[in-house]
């Protein structure tokens, strides 16, 4: 019933209504993926986002920020409801949820991973571990095997 986008330079996520019969989107609305009060010089980038499995949570990444906000998912209206904003891996390109929706897995295109435990009744994150990888490293995919 609704779509989520993430728009790069302006670091905004927007909310569209699909109507499946017509193969429409109307926009809803637009919410910051950026910091409260964050100003900078250098241009806007969110890079990434992801809902939780049951779809109550949406994530979104921020590149110059170096941020990871969560939202609320109202699952009647689409709309979101900030949750948090948190610091991340520097230039947050990816990040990935398991399919039981218990981790967030964020990668920075500086080298680095941090794991994150998703709170599944208040979509807080608590960071777990970090990791150093090798060299811009880009994507995270998380596969549920057998």
């Amino acid at each position: 019933r609704f779509l989520y986008c993430a728009n790069e330079l302006d670091a905004t996520v927007s909310t569209y209504a699909y109507d499946r019969q017509a193969g429409t989107l109307t926009l809803l609305g637009s919410d910051s993926a950026l910091p409260e009060g964050f100003q900078s010089s250098e241009q806007l980038a969110a890079a990434d986002l992801h809902l939780t499995p049951d779809g109550r949570f949406l994530y979104a990444t921020e590149r110059t920020s170096n941020t990871l906000t969560g939202y609320r998912v109202d699952r009647a209206s689409g709309k979101l409801t900030r949750i948090l904003n948190i610091p991340t891996e520097t230039q947050p390109r990816a990040f990935n949820i398991d399919p039981q929706g218990r981790y967030l897995l964020a990668v920075g295109q500086k080298a680095g991973l941090t794991s994150y435990a998703i709170d599944a009744a208040s979509g807080m994150l608590t960071p777990l571990f970090r990791y150093t990888l090798g060299r811009n490293p880009n994507w995270v995919e998380i596969i549920d095997l057998p």
